[in-house]
């Protein structure tokens, strides 16, 4: 149809990683890039933007080949925000440490700097992990239509209990429907989209790979957006029996539980350490200096 043109990919937590996450026995390696290859195809076919919900990668420091690597292959117009894994500390001011730095001054990657438009003239706004609330108000006299790239846990299920009701997904489109016309949300690794008006849409795309053997039946995908207000999911390709077996899964459930038996029963547990990590420092008083050294050696 001639009204329905191709506007944006939107995608999140691709996570580049060198390593293997405990519960997969496949070439992981080749994994993501079979995915980050089908995604470029994607967007040389589609010639529109990539629109990305943050945590490219999964350390904000990788060796030289991962880096390399994704120099050299990360898609055309990639657009994203930096997630908490992509920071150092997750403190924006250390952003020139990152790999994001390297990859945003050779070109390959818009992530930090302010307000864009891109050449489907949509006017992208950015909130980076751990930005305060801002006010979208001027947004308004913009032309084209207003998309917020956001990584912040978003979500229709609560992830974990008590978690902040400010992710709860209606209290960001009450927020900012009014001001955007595309709501992109990245960190939570589960993947839903949801229509406040007619051709309006909050999306958290979900995570590139199955990182987690609770992912095992998890359908990593994108959304296109299309210039009629519709949106299209497509889906990145898989394999089966790329987890451990059953029987491995659950000793080593029975190990961890164990050990989780072990520390304070005052604290939520998901199924992230680093999460672990973040809830229990807000919910223990930490001075400020030894919550930096944490920081560092987890987040490096």
């Amino acid at each position: 149809m001639k009204n329905k043109i191709p506007l944006a990919i939107i995608s999140a937590d691709i996570h580049l990683r060198e390593d293997v996450p405990v519960s997969r026995i496949d070439d992981y390696w080749q994994a993501q890039e079979n995915k980050i290859k089908w995604l470029s195809a994607l967007q040389e076919s589609l010639k529109c933007p990539i629109l990305d919900g943050g945590d490219l990668f999964h350390k904000w420091k990788s060796s030289p080949r991962l880096l390399a690597w994704a120099i050299n292959n990360i898609p055309k117009e990639f657009n994203t925000v930096l997630g908490n894994h992509d920071m150092p500390n997750h403190s924006i001011e250390l952003f020139d440490k990152s790999n994001m730095a390297v990859l945003e001054a050779a070109g390959r990657v818009k992530c930090k700097d302010g307000d864009f438009y891109t050449g489907k003239e949509l006017c992208v706004y950015r909130l980076n992990y751990g930005d305060s609330d801002k006010m979208f108000s001027f947004l308004r006299s913009w032309k084209g239509k207003k998309i917020l790239l956001a990584h912040m846990m978003c979500w229709q299920t609560e992830p974990y209990p008590g978690a902040d009701r400010k992710g709860n997904f209606k209290s960001i489109i009450r927020k900012c429907g009014k001001d955007f016309d595309l709501i992109v949300t990245g960190d939570n690794h589960e993947s839903f989209c949801y229509e406040y008006e007619k051709g309006k849409w909050l999306v958290n795309p979900g995570s590139m790979m199955r990182m987690t053997i609770a992912q095992k039946d998890f359908k990593p995908r994108v959304y296109i957006w299309y210039s009629d207000g519709s949106l299209e999911e497509k889906y990145y390709p898989i394999q089966s029996n790329v987890f451990i077996d059953k029987e491995d899964s659950v000793q080593r459930d029975d190990r961890i539980d164990a050990f989780v038996s072990r520390l304070k029963d005052n604290v939520e547990m998901t199924l992230s350490f680093e999460k672990n990590l973040e809830i229990y420092i807000d919910k223990n008083e930490i001075e400020e200096g030894v919550k930096s050294i944490i920081k560092e050696v987890v987040y490096v």
